[in-house]
């Protein structure tokens, strides 16, 4: 699952579907937890809120991988880096979407740049050689297979 109903609203508490999420991690027992935001919110509050969802998370034994998506409240790598840094806690990472790298335009020396420890998954998808004119869709519909695409895969995974 995308956990995205972790940050507080007006209510002041984070999203009541979260009880589920727990159940399942008692009944799965999975090793990390994948979380985003889709709409922005200010910093200061992002980075609070996460680091109480990893604390949350911790409870269960879990780690949070924040994923970044442009068309979200976490538009970029720098954004997700600056969050997961921000809230100092040890099971907070990020997830690498090959496909939003890609279409990003983020530098290798850009993920380098984040320390190995702090990368906590990585989805692979290759990307085609002209985008489409709604990344929302082209992400959910036209991803391809690696090695199908103009990713240039071996620069990238080493």
């Amino acid at each position: 699952g995308f956990h995205t109903g972790w940050l507080p609203e007006k209510s002041g508490s984070a999203d009541g579907n979260e009880d589920v999420l727990w159940q399942m991690a008692r009944l799965f027992r999975p090793r990390q937890l994948l979380a985003g935001l889709w709409r922005p919110h200010p910093a200061d509050a992002v980075a609070h809120a996460f680091g109480a969802l990893c604390d949350r998370a911790a409870l269960h034994g879990l780690r949070v991988a924040l994923e970044f998506i442009p068309y979200s409240g976490i538009p970029d790598l720098d954004a997700a880096a600056r969050i997961v840094q921000r809230c100092g806690r040890a099971n907070a990472g990020l997830v690498l979407d090959t496909f939003f790298v890609h279409r990003l335009g983020i530098s290798l020396q850009s993920l380098r740049a984040i320390p190995a420890d702090r990368w906590f998954g990585v989805q692979l998808a290759d990307a085609g050689a002209r985008p489409w004119h709604d990344l929302r869709e082209e992400s959910r519909h036209g991803r391809l297979l690696p090695g199908r695409g103009v990713i240039d895969w071996p620069a990238l995974l080493q």
